[in-house]
């Protein structure tokens, strides 16, 4: 009998004089304990392609909204993302920055024909 087999006979012993469930697998494939091994964690999908690099649209919005003052109410205009998919992203992109740069409730939005109208309240 090896050392390695002389460990795991005793923490065996240890666990079952405890009463604990466990699953023990040697490293040579002999399997003891009653539980299951949980499957592996499937593979993580691919980052999805991006229509613009990161941090476009807050290099877009930056300079309207990092001077704005309580009460002041500022026009991001839309600028070259004209496209409906990028002027729902130009809001969301801004509502994430001012959240986290002025914090939740303190401004509000209004997306419209010719940009996102912030006012910042608070």
């Amino acid at each position: 009998m090896t050392i390695e087999k002389l460990a795991v006979n005793k923490a065996l012993a240890m666990l079952k004089a405890a009463g604990c469930r466990f699953k023990i697998i040697e490293s040579d494939g002999l399997e003891h304990g009653e539980l299951l091994v949980a499957p592996p964690p499937p593979a993580r999908q691919p980052r999805r392609k991006l229509a613009y690099p990161l941090g476009t649209f807050s290099n877009h919005f930056q300079p309207y909204v990092s001077g704005c003052e309580v009460g002041q109410k500022v026009t991001v205009p839309y600028g070259r993302f004209q496209s409906e998919s990028d002027k729902s992203s130009i809001h969301s992109a801004l509502t994430g920055y001012l959240s986290k740069t002025w914090g939740n409730g303190s401004y509000f939005t209004l997306p419209n024909i010719l940009g996102v109208d912030v006012i910042r309240s608070a």
